[in-house]
């Protein structure tokens, strides 16, 4: 465990300061499109007062692009949707009606 530490830590300072959201799954049935996207972010990046921000407007990204191509918003990842974060969505449904 004590091994992989120096992999982990780098993996976390690539991911503050690049990585940005993708989608990692799609699927079509019919007239439905459903797509699941990835916010690449450690447990402690959520935890972190000062990265709420960030995090908050990648989740906003996320969602405008989603509409933009035809896809509906059903529900965010748990660490998603937190009250300290954007209080369970509510954030974005006022913004975005």
């Amino acid at each position: 465990m004590r091994l992989l530490w120096p992999f982990t830590s780098l993996s976390m300072l690539f991911t503050l300061s690049y990585a940005s959201l993708f989608v990692s799954e799609r699927n079509s049935f019919e007239k439905l499109n459903l797509q699941s996207w990835i916010i690449p972010r450690y447990n402690l990046q959520y935890l972190l007062k000062w990265r709420k921000d960030a995090i908050n407007n990648m989740i906003e990204k996320a969602i405008l692009e989603a509409n933009k191509k035809g896809v509906k918003v059903l529900s965010m990842g748990l660490m998603n949707q937190g009250e300290e974060l954007n209080r369970n969505g509510e954030v974005y449904i006022h913004k975005h009606p």
